[in-house]
């Protein structure tokens, strides 16, 4: 045995671990083992079901938290060391969420190979169901002896006053009702108010001010003998507060919640009055209460006819003869009554006996019947009993009911013994309790008891006893196991574990247990439970079950998962699942390797975001060509129609109406335009003036335009900051950007609100997403408005998206405002949220130059006199005709050619024009390389450049431009604009500087042809 113990002694940190696998399925009980000053060394699962604690908790704590007297555990500490043994009493414990438990245990020392004891185990169980078995068992006895006391002051009283102001005590007592009342049966006139005679737990003056009770809905049943009323809460009943004029209790009664009446009615059947007793508590009254009060009911009916005889008899000798006979029914009543009584303890859990020594009769109920394997329908005596008693617990049996029955000891009867069964032959086991109860000459008239069947308890303690003899050598096993599996996975620097079927880790490597108290916050060990250490995480202990489910269902697979505590860490894991099998090839478990992959699935989110990113510029850029090309084509065919409405209204052709009708497709004409504009603004393709512009300024001076055009019902804000630089940007363009936000806005507030426009120096940093570092300008135009909710603002910039609904909105506003920030080298952000309202801020590049102020000229409606020849270059004939006629009507003499490459046979035939007009994107040639050519050979030639596309790249800043489709007036602006010279000298050294051989154009373009 010393060997044994230096064994376990010296594998003592492994044992720990291992000895709870083994006495993990005492769950009943508590296994604790302690130091030498008390302190918990082990903690049995038994234990953490027990008292609340986990071993992780409670490990390295004193044992002292669990009792109410600090004290306590150093009295039992010393009895166990002084005399081997300490505890043992039963007594309240106290548990982790501060309830208590009704438990008896035990500490006895734990002896090293020295003999010297190295520490304690303490057994602990819970008694607290039996301590409830025990004060039901009390409440009966209780209840019983209430309603002997009651019976026999009843039995010997003759006047009525006392004998209900008895019974309504008792009834008090019985219910444990905080007052009660007894009412006669007695109708007024009305036949709806009863007399109160009797009252309990209360002073007469806490009534004395209210009426009697009347005949309402809850009273009534019990005044007609209908039955038993009770109610957790009669404020609640539906029966309650349905009578004027108080609807309820009057104003100043004593409170009650819970409510029992009880009818007192006589043999005869009559109602003699009712039992009414009251709580201010809900729910105080149960299914005991109504047998309790059921029983003092009748032994009040009985009491009252028996009171009403005798007086009777006092009145009238004559009917003594009558008062015989209902004393008489008074006894079968209260024969009746005993069965009853005798009847509800035979249903109880708990079996009740009765030994009458006066008429020698021993009463059973089935219960205990059986527990002396007896049928219920034998009958029994005190030879029964005896002879049904096992022979090594006869005596002392014997012994303990004699010293209850005598009258000098009157000792409490509670013994533990075995019967054996008279019909089956089973040993059972009984605990059993009991009184005796003796009369005034103090003879013993009867013995009181209750028992119960404890068979299962014991066996449970055998089975423990079993256990506790046979730990040394099952724990020395489990170690044995341990270091097998710990030799095989610690040598990995992958994260292993190794599980049994019931989810108990055999092994768990020390990268593995690190990892896992990272992730988790608790640190596992060998022979604990995977699941009971993520109680604490619910939903991460459910997804651990199940993937370990399939594992430990025989199926090897390799998986990636993401696991971790979410207010700690979660990583992503790569998991190979395998079947762990014993020599005989059953499956015992399941194992892992698992490593951790978060990095690498963190670089294939970060991957795919960016491939989604790409696919959305990429739909945008599409977007954004296509838009072009539409509008490029849009341009060349409104060009021949501005330029034809614009002659027909310049020279007044038609009447009136014909005027009306060609100045409403005029309009219709600018509309298509302006729609065209924002096209080319979406896809970045329009053609822009780019300068220094006075933004404060250019917001200023849209003010009054800004708020007729929003309307009285939003009010408009402006917030400039003082000393703003200039911005680099198209001024006509910004000026459309802002009132088309400006329009926005106010569609989106119905019902007014405010319009806050404002402008700020920002500087932009290294590492943000749209801008480049420098200085930039911000237009913020904030609303009031309804906002847009994550699907709508992910669409706003799309052009032709809209919610004004159909015919309220080109759905291009945005998406123009989108292409011109974007053009400009700047930036356009929507902040919005619904129901909030929304802001949208215009990003233009902050610039040092100095804003330049034009002097404005009158633009004469046509250039007078003949101002020479002018080329003109165009592949639409549509639109070369059309502006050949403006020409005209300006006084050139116009030479047409459909493509660069006839302009330029034209030119070396020998025509030399003053003015070259020639369309940008043409087949062949384009505009900026015949310009370049025009430049080179005849640089004196002025070149106006006119597109419907209007590419700005390759395009050279000075070189006039004319925006399709134009009037007239705008074609004579800009040739206006160029009469003081040809080419300014950026455009044309940048036209020379790219001007190659024209023999290499040509080439170039007859190649192209080909």
């Amino acid at each position: 045995m010393q060997e044994r113990a230096h064994h376990l002694e010296s594998t003592e940190a492994l044992s720990a671990a291992e000895w709870r696998q083994i006495v993990q399925s005492a769950t009943e009980t508590a296994i604790i083992t302690l130091t030498l000053d008390g302190k918990v060394t082990t903690w049995s699962e038994g234990a953490r079901r027990i008292l609340g604690w986990s071993e992780s908790e409670m490990l390295g704590q004193s044992l002292a938290r669990l009792f109410d007297d600090p004290g306590h555990l150093d009295r039992e500490l010393h009895d166990a060391f002084e005399r081997g043994r300490g505890g043992g009493e039963e007594g309240w414990r106290l548990r982790k969420d501060g309830s208590r438990i009704w438990a008896a245990g035990e500490i006895t020392p734990i002896y090293a190979a020295n003999r010297k004891i190295s520490g304690f185990v303490k057994i602990l169980r819970d008694r607290s169901k039996q301590r409830d078995a025990q004060e039901a068992v009390l409440d009966e006895r209780r209840a019983l002896e209430i309603l002997n006391r009651a019976g026999s002051q009843l039995a010997m009283e003759t006047d009525l006053s006392r004998l209900v102001q008895i019974v309504t005590d008792a009834g008090v007592e019985l219910c444990r009702a905080e007052f009660g009342a007894f009412f006669y049966n007695v109708l007024d006139d009305n036949g709806e108010s009863y007399m109160l005679y009797a009252l309990s737990g209360a002073p007469i003056e806490a009534f004395a001010k209210f009426p009697m009770p009347r005949n309402t809905d809850v009273f009534a049943p019990t005044f007609n003998g209908e039955g038993i009323v009770r109610s957790d809460d009669i404020t609640r009943d539906p029966r309650y507060g349905r009578n004027a004029p108080r609807k309820g209790m009057p104003e100043g009664h004593l409170p009650v919640r819970s409510y029992l009446a009880v009818p007192v009615i006589s043999r005869t059947g009559d109602v003699l009055g009712g039992l009414f007793f009251g709580h201010a508590a809900p729910g105080v009254f149960g299914e005991r209460s109504e047998r309790g009060m059921e029983g003092l009911a009748a032994e009040a009916a009985i009491a009252i006819d028996n009171a009403r005889l005798s007086q009777a008899t006092q009145r009238e000798v004559a009917e003594r003869r009558c008062a015989e006979e209902a004393l008489r029914a008074a006894n079968v009543a209260l024969q009746e009554n005993e069965e009853r009584l005798r009847l509800a303890t035979e249903n109880a859990d708990v079996g009740f006996w009765d030994v009458d020594h006066v008429n020698d009769i021993l009463h059973w109920p089935q219960l205990v019947k059986g527990m002396f394997g007896i049928s219920a329908d034998k009958p029994v005596s005190m030879q029964d009993f005896y002879e049904g008693l096992h022979p090594q617990d006869r005596d002392p049996v014997s012994k303990a009911y004699a010293a209850a029955a005598d009258p000098e000891r009157r000792a409490l009867y509670d013994v533990e013994y075995r019967t054996i069964g008279k019909e089956d032959g089973i040993i059972r086991w009984v605990a059993a309790k009991g009184r005796g109860i003796f009369d005034t000459s103090g003879r013993c008239v009867r013995v009181l008891g209750t028992a119960i069947d404890i068979t299962e308890r014991k066996t449970r303690e055998s089975r423990l006893k079993e256990l506790n003899e046979t730990l040394e050598r099952r724990v020395s096993e489990v170690i044995a196991e341990r270091k097998l599996l710990a030799d095989l996975v610690e040598g990995t620097d992958a994260f292993v574990q190794v599980v049994d079927l019931d989810f108990r880790w055999l092994a768990i490597n020390k990268a593995s247990a690190d990892e896992f108290e990272r992730i988790f916050g608790r640190r596992p060990r060998v022979g604990q439970r995977m699941l009971d250490l993520l109680d604490h995480v619910p939903t991460e202990r459910e997804a651990v079950r199940s993937v370990w489910a399939r594992a430990l269902a025989g199926e090897q697979f390799t998986e990636i998962g993401t696991f971790g505590d979410p207010t700690r860490v979660r990583r992503h894991y790569e998991m190979k699942y395998n079947i762990l099998r014993d020599g005989s090839g059953q499956q015992i478990g399941a194992y892992q390797f698992v490593y951790d992959v978060t990095e690498r699935v963190r670089e294939q989110e970060r991957l795919a975001r960016a491939e989604e990113q790409l696919r959305h510029v990429q739909k945008m850029e599409a977007m954004g060509q296509l838009t072009g090309g539409v509008a490029h084509d849009f341009n060349n065919l409104l060009t021949p129609i501005v330029g034809a409405l614009d002659a027909l209204q310049r020279k007044g052709v038609g009447g009136e109406r014909e005027q009306r009708l060609i100045y409403g497709a005029v309009q219709s004409a600018e509309r298509a335009k302006t729609l065209v504009q924002r096209l080319l603004a979406f896809a970045r393709r329009q053609p822009l003036q780019v300068s220094a512009i006075d933004v404060s300024g250019l917001i200023e001076s849209m003010g009054e335009l800004i708020e007729s055009t929003t309307g009285p019902q939003v009010k408009v804000i402006v917030e400039v900051a003082k000393d703003l630089p200039a911005a680099r940007a198209d001024a006509n363009q910004v000026e459309m950007a802002l009132l088309n936000l400006a329009v926005n806005a106010r569609d989106a507030m119905p019902g007014g609100g405010l319009l806050r426009i404002g402008a700020e120096l920002q500087v932009v940093g290294p590492g943000d997403a749209k801008l480049d570092p420098g200085k930039y300008i911000r237009l913020s135009v904030a609303d009031t408005g309804v906002g847009m909710d994550e699907a709508v603002l992910a669409r706003a910039v799309e052009p032709f998206f809209s919610t004004k609904g159909i015919g309220k909105g080109t759905g291009l506003g945005l998406s123009m405002v989108h292409g011109l920030a974007s053009q400009l080298g700047g930036a356009l952000t929507i902040q919005s949220r619904k129901g909030l309202g929304t802001n949208v801020e215009l990003w233009l590049p902050a610039t040092e130059e100095q804003v330049q102020v034009s002097e404005e000229r009158q633009v004469v409606a046509s250039l007078k006199g003949e101002l020479g020849t002018a080329l003109l270059v165009d592949d639409e004939d549509l639109v070369r005709v059309a502006t050949a006629d403006m020409l005209s009507d300006l006084g050139y003499a116009v030479i047409m050619a459909s493509s660069a490459e006839e302009a330029i046979r034209l030119l070396r035939d020998g025509i030399r024009p003053q003015l070259l007009v020639t369309d940008h994107l043409m087949r062949g040639l384009n505009g900026i390389e015949l310009a370049r050519w025009v430049g080179a050979e005849s640089p004196g030639v002025k070149v106006l450049l006119i597109s419907g596309y209007a590419e700005s790249e390759g395009v050279p800043p000075g070189l006039p431009r004319l925006t399709k489709p134009f009037r007239r007036d705008e074609l004579a602006a800009k040739l206006e604009s160029m009469a003081s010279g040809s080419l300014d000298e950026r455009a044309a050294g940048e036209i020379k500087a790219g001007a190659s051989d024209p023999k290499n154009s040509l080439a170039a373009a007859s190649s192209m042809r080909s």
